[in-house]
């Protein structure tokens, strides 16, 4: 079903000015310059973006690596990631001077492999195997210098997972927390804010879709449960953080058919959410997004 949809590419930027009043919009920015794609892993490290793999507009997957300078608005290709074979539906976070990607579907298999990409000499390292098995369509955020990666499913045939495991870059070790305390999810979304991570929605995998959103602290090894989430309740989100404060769009619209392009913020101060202006490049499901300083870039994806 996947080879169906019709693929789009922009990359956009949303400005944020500390002051009272927030520009709130959106700009296109230099497209992406390869076959469009979606289901991307992607990182930002000091003032660049990485976006590596992804399911192709030809119904394949990829293992090419670009990056983007926001600066000079340019797309420069990088090192290929290593893992084989090339996959989508993988994860990617940032520590320090170091991206790492890992997991994913292949299809024909899903994966547990990890690597850690350095940007100083475009090198891909292998670090130890995620411990949960394979997956596909698992999060990742950060927290407190170590990376966070958990829920997703073990297989194409939505088999549903709430386990949760830490790396620690200083060891190469990870560490299984708390399982995620709602159902089992796949197609979560995740974002950190203050050194605790915030994952939620997705689906059940069952009839329905979880508007619930739930933080994590380090600190306490506990997830507490936040606001709900005001939107269609449906996946295939993007996420990402900015000035302090959470932001998910896009993804399917209520009837689960056709794609959207709402964004939403959340303020872990008030505890609740805000309708913000719609994604600029328009509906899509399955885009990508990361933030960097003041700004935050959005794009890729499909249309449904």
């Amino acid at each position: 079903m996947r080879a169906t949809y019709t693929f789009i590419f922009l990359l956009a930027l949303c400005t944020v000015v500390k002051t009272l009043h927030a520009q709130d919009t959106w700009v296109q920015k230099a497209n992406f310059p390869d076959t469009s794609r979606n289901n991307i892993a992607t990182f930002s490290i000091g003032n660049k973006i990485y976006l590596v793999g992804g399911f192709l507009s030809n119904s394949t997957n990829t293992n090419d690596v670009w990056e983007y300078t926001p600066a000079t608005n340019v797309w420069i290709q990088k090192a290929n990631f290593p893992g084989y074979p090339a996959r989508s539906e993988a994860v990617g976070f940032s520590i320090g001077n170091y991206g790492y990607v890992g997991l994913g579907g292949t299809g024909v298999g899903t994966k547990k492999d990890f690597w850690r990409y350095d940007p100083a000499n475009d090198h891909w390292t292998k670090i130890a195997d995620f411990p949960g098995g394979n997956r596909r369509i698992a999060v990742a955020f950060t927290a407190a210098g170590k990376g966070y990666v958990g829920t997703g499913s073990s297989n194409f045939l939505n088999n549903g997972k709430k386990d949760f495991y830490s790396y620690d870059p200083v060891t190469n070790e990870w560490s299984q927390i708390a399982d995620f305390p709602d159902n089992a999810t796949g197609r979560a979304v995740a974002f950190s804010l203050s050194d605790k991570g915030y994952v939620g929605l997705g689906s059940d995998y069952g009839s329905s879709f979880n508007p619930n959103i739930w933080e994590y602290d380090p600190d306490t090894n506990m997830w507490q449960e936040k606001a709900a989430f005001p939107g269609a309740t449906n996946g295939l989100w993007f996420s990402f953080s900015l000035a302090g404060k959470g932001y998910i769009g896009t993804g399917l619209d209520s009837s689960l058919v056709h794609s959207a392009s709402p964004v939403y913020e959340y303020d872990p101060i008030a505890d609740s959410w805000t309708q913000k202006n719609d994604f600029g490049g328009g509906a899509r499901i399955t885009a990508t997004a990361v933030a960097i300083g003041n700004h935050a870039y959005a794009g890729l994806g499909q249309i449904q």
